[in-house]
């Protein structure tokens, strides 16, 4: 029996297995032809729609060429100067046509007009483009011959995928060629097209590829996440040039099925996949179904099989026992007669044949039946015994199957949890790592043109040469700058802060000293409004401490500030005191006002970015960064701020900082600013090299650099650089870190590796605001590091201090050599060269110093500079070390 059921149980596993394969071959083949046809069919469809769609354009350009509100202005742009009075009359209908062509239906990006003598942007839609010339440039040279689309290409000057269609522009009778209309397109439809996934199912996407195998989209090229180019065998075989489809692995690893195409008219490689898996879960589902009902048939054949076997070799074998009792003598057994078929007539036979031989020992027949009566009685219960076990162990087969099967859900969920959180927290590095590169690339576009603006207006106002009508301009210019240069500090500062890049800066100073000139520099403030301003430090107040002066000052002047705007009888006091607990000591600072106070729903916010209480109206000046700059640098500083209302009227605003003792060696003098006039004889022809990508940044460099005496020559880009450096062998190279073909980090590390090199000092020019880009740049093998906008003193310190460099300075004045005395301008408090500044210009200074505005200070010193060179120096030096108080003595004679 048990030969006989194994027999069966394979045979029919092997049948089942058989079939599942075929089924699954040829349901796979099928699948595979069927995704091929909707693929193909897809990438026909894709393929199509993006040629409609560039034609599209192109009629839609060539008929904007050929509408008289083009072609008459353009004419007007092409032939008349600027200064022509149709020329403002064409410009403004131009403009005015151009805004409902950008509002229309077709994808303008940027509409612009070339003329045919040397392809200068003469008007564009973006008038900071105007002017530029691009001869070169394919769609130019096409466009001139006819309307012509070139294909998606990284711009020059936007760095972003652009497509731009050109058509010649003929005067107004249509014989003659002024020049080219040129568009550059939006993409963004382009990528609606190619992005579509309708029809490809859960995995299925569709993208495109140019010659140089890089990722193309509306906004960018793919070179970040693949530098090297993304190749996949679709990729490869379309960029070859042929159409095809097949299976492989795509740009991620993952298989897939895939078409691919090349778009000859486009340039791009066209693929649409969709993931193996997927495409082939229909045949594998198909398999297994076959496989489940399979097996389950074959154990159902089987257990029949097995029972129809013990049906058959059961009397069977009780024929066999039964005749071997007979051979051992014993007369008395017999066959039971189970069927009716030729197994029970073989056994009535044989109970005749021993009836015949028994017949002498009939009295024992009785007992026989009665025995065999009892083995009939035993064998059912017997069976009843079998079938109940076997009822309990399907139960228990049941059980563990509904157990296996709950964990394997538990083990699904928990994989997704993981998933889930893994691709959480893939997420939030995501996101602070793009904070990180917002906040460099902001600080990068808003540094690099105000330190060409500032530049450039310090170069005039040195030039002897500008009209003292034009320095006044100039001066204006060079005030706007630097308050727009506040304002962009205080919002980064703030990010900075947001994003935890803002440190502390310990260095010693003497607090009573700090104390006093901040009770100085608010003294007038509090006088002309007619309040009492008290500072209240004990005589045990340490008096040399080491922490970060700068922000420790910026914190009481804002409280300060803040508690006199809001205080109009009455007076401010401000109090510190030491707080000792344990091994912990610790500077407490108190701003009490009698002013109109805070409401207690506002205490909570009034320390939040922007937020401002309304209580009053003089809450609406400022930004609302003050008192959120002065609690992220009280914690920074270890401590914590508080505000309250007071009971009786007023606020009460209350910090503490930790601080470490320091000692009067600690305290250190700034030397005084003197200005470079030239370059002192007897010297090396000290060659200077300035690779910037920024023709505007270059210029303001080389005429600082050139007017002192250097001979300076100049590179867009950190290749142009290199070769300047192999032919020309520069002392000091001034290298832009953030440029394009190579950046100034590649550059920097290609000349340190020379043997050259190793003598050439590279110094460091940036527009970031942060400390690591400085990390970097030094770890590149810079020498030195400045930050954008910079000062002229910073360039000739810094050439001084690497080269050695010996200048000529600006004639002595009786200020010069005693503007600096531990501290103090001590020459101008006895003598008279302040009094030949107008008394307007005096009290502006007061007034920038009693509300220490960094900006505003800075601005008036600048109008002190164009009366008298030597003062404005001195007073510079004042306000860089923060000495207001020292200005306010000076002023008041």
């Amino acid at each position: 029996m048990t030969r006989l059921a194994g027999s069966f149980l394979f045979l029919s596993l092997a049948i089942v297995s058989l079939v599942g394969y075929i089924a699954y071959r040829q349901a796979t083949e099928a699948l595979k032809a069927s995704v091929f046809d909707r693929l193909n069919t897809v990438a026909t469809f894709k393929a199509g729609e993006l040629n409609r769609w560039v034609d599209d354009r192109m009629q839609d350009v060539a008929f904007l060429a050929s509408l008289s509100e083009v072609r008459g202005p353009a004419e007007i742009f092409l032939t008349h100067d600027k200064s022509h009075p149709a020329y403002q009359a064409a410009s403004n209908t131009f403009a005015g046509f151009m805004e409902k062509i950008l509002a229309g239906r077709f994808d303008p990006q940027e509409i612009f007009i070339l003329n045919d003598t040397g392809g200068q942007i003469v008007v564009s839609t973006e008038p900071d483009r105007e002017g530029r010339y691009r001869p070169m440039d394919i769609y130019y040279t096409r466009g001139r011959q006819g309307t012509f689309a070139q294909g998606v290409y990284a711009s020059p000057m936007t760095l972003k995928p652009t497509l731009t269609i050109a058509t010649p522009l003929h005067d107004a009778a249509g014989q003659q060629r002024l020049g080219v209309l040129a568009v550059h397109m939006n993409l963004t439809h382009m990528d609606q097209i190619v992005r579509n996934s309708a029809g490809l199912g859960k995995t299925g996407e569709s993208y495109l590829v140019d010659s140089l195998n890089v990722f193309v989209s509306a906004d960018r090229f793919g070179r970040r996440e693949f530098p090297r180019g993304v190749h996949t065998e679709g990729i490869d075989t379309a960029l070859a040039g042929r159409n095809g489809e097949g299976l492989y692995q795509n740009y991620a690893g993952v298989p897939v099925i895939g078409v691919y195409r090349w778009l000859e008219d486009r340039q791009l490689a066209l693929l649409v996949e969709m993931s193996r898996e997927e495409a082939f879960a229909p045949a594998r589902q198909l398999a297994l179904n076959i496989i489940k009902v399979g097996v389950v048939s074959a154990w159902l054949l089987t257990l029949g099989g097995y029972a129809l076997a013990r049906q058959i070799v059961r009397p069977i074998r009780k024929i066999a026992d039964t005749a071997m009792q007979v051979a051992d003598g014993d007369l008395e057994s017999l066959v039971p007669v189970l069927t009716e078929d030729e197994v029970g007539i073989l056994a009535r036979s044989f109970n005749q044949m021993v009836g015949q031989v028994k017949k002498h020992r009939e009295h024992l027949e009785d007992r026989v039946a009665e025995r065999t009566v009892d083995l009939k009685k035993a064998n059912t219960r017997l069976q009843h015994e079998v079938a109940v076990r076997k009822q309990a162990e399907d139960e228990v087969l049941k059980l563990n199957e509904g157990l296996e099967h709950r964990v394997a859900e538990r083990t699904s969920e928990l994989s997704v949890a993981n998933s889930l959180l893994q691709q959480a927290k893939e997420s939030a590095e995501a996101a602070s790592r793009a904070k990180s590169r917002f906040l460099a690339n902001m600080s990068h576009e808003l540094r690099t043109p105000l330190n060409i603006i500032l530049g450039f207006s310090h170069i005039l106002n040195r030039d002897v040469r500008t009209p003292p009508d034009q320095q006044e301009t100039l001066m204006t210019i060079t005030r706007s700058g630097e308050h727009l240069l506040a304002l962009i500090n205080d919002i980064l500062e703030m990010s900075k802060i947001e994003a935890g890049r803002t440190i502390l800066r310990k260095e010693g100073f003497d607090l009573h000293r700090t104390l006093e000139g901040i009770e100085k520099m608010m003294r007038n403030r509090a006088d002309d409004k007619g309040l009492h301003l008290t500072i209240q430090p004990p005589t045990d107040l340490p008096r040399f401490i080491r922490t970060d002066e700068t922000k420790l000052r910026q914190v009481l002047v804002n409280l300060l500030g803040n508690a006199i705007k809001f205080t109009d009888k009455g007076g401010v006091t401000l109090r510190a005191w030491c707080k000792r607990a344990d091994q912990d000591t610790r500077l407490v600072f108190e701003v009490e006002d009698t002013g109109v106070g805070i409401e207690k729903s506002e205490t909570g916010i009034i320390f939040n970015a922007f937020a401002q209480t309304g209580f009053s109206d003089k809450a609406r000046e400022g930004t609302g960064l003050g008192l959120a700059i002065s609690k992220q640098y009280v914690h920074l500083m270890g401590g914590g701020i508080s505000a309250e209302r007071r009971e009786e009227k007023g606020s009460r605003f209350r910090f503490d900082i930790q601080f470490d003792p320091a000692d009067m060696t600690d305290i250190t003098v700034k030397e005084p600013i003197r200005r470079v006039l030239r370059l002192q004889p007897n010297q090396p022809a000290w060659r200077i090299l300035i690779v910037e990508n920024n023709p505007e940044s270059r210029e303001v460099l080389k005429k600082l650099l050139t007017a002192v005496g250097f001979d300076v020559r100049e590179a867009e880009n950190g290749q142009e650089g290199l070769k300047l450096f192999d032919q020309w062998h520069p002392h000091l190279i001034w290298m832009d870190l953030k440029m394009p073909v190579m950046d100034g980090y590649e550059t920097t590390r290609t000349i340190k590796s020379c043997p050259t090199g190793q003598t050439t000092k590279v110094i460091a020019l940036t527009a970031s605001s942060f400390d690591e880009q400085k990390a970097d740049a030094l770890a590149s093998g810079c020498d030195d590091f400045i930050s954008k906008p910079f000062g002229e003193t910073d360039i000739f310190g810094t050439m001084e201090k690497h080269l050695g460099v010996r200048y000529l300075y600006e004639d002595d004045h009786p200020l010069a050599d005693t503007v600096i005395s531990n501290g103090k301008a001590k020459a101008l408090a006895g003598s008279e060269p302040l009094a030949m500044l107008p008394d307007s210009l005096l009290r502006e200074l007061s007034d920038a110093a009693v509300a220490c505005d960094v900006q505003k200070v800075a601005s008036v010193i600048g109008q002190v500079r164009t009366i008298d060179g030597p003062i404005a120096d001195a007073l510079t030096d004042l306000a860089n070390s923060f000495q207001y108080d020292e200005i306010l003595d000076l002023i008041r004679g």
